[in-house]
């Protein structure tokens, strides 16, 4: 699965992408603020990994609306910028680092099209 991570998005050492999704609901009883998401609105989260082949390989769907999107797994793993950066997730630079150094821009350019396989995974499910 890496080799073809490489050979098609020049990402290294990378098995899979991982995107999260808000799913709205309504407010449930007494959850407090729980539920209420940086978006204004109630929700739990769908965190999902997906490979090459815009296969989810697992679901998470047990978060708060509230939370982050976490991952703490052995492999190397294509986030965006609502991941926490680790030693098994790459994310993309900011934009202004990425414009001050070309190297950085060219890996988030990289990095960038190899994580749109789990947005697009996520389009195909809507």
């Amino acid at each position: 699965m890496e080799d073809e991570f490489y050979k098609k998005w020049n990402i290294p050492k990378c098995i899979a992408t991982a995107d999260g999704k808000h799913i709205r609901i309504f407010c449930l009883g007494r959850s407090g603020l729980l539920y209420f998401n940086y978006k204004d609105f109630f929700s739990i989260v769908l965190l999902a990994f997906v490979d090459i082949n815009y296969k989810f390989l697992t679901i998470d769907v047990s978060s708060y609306g509230k939370k982050d999107d976490i991952i703490t797994v052995p492999f190397v793993i294509v986030g965006d910028g609502a991941f926490r950066l680790s030693k098994y997730v790459m994310k993309p630079y900011t934009r202004s680092a990425a414009l001050i150094d070309v190297n950085k821009f060219i890996f988030k350019y990289r990095l960038s099209r190899a994580r749109r396989v789990a947005e697009n995974a996520f389009a195909l499910l809507s």
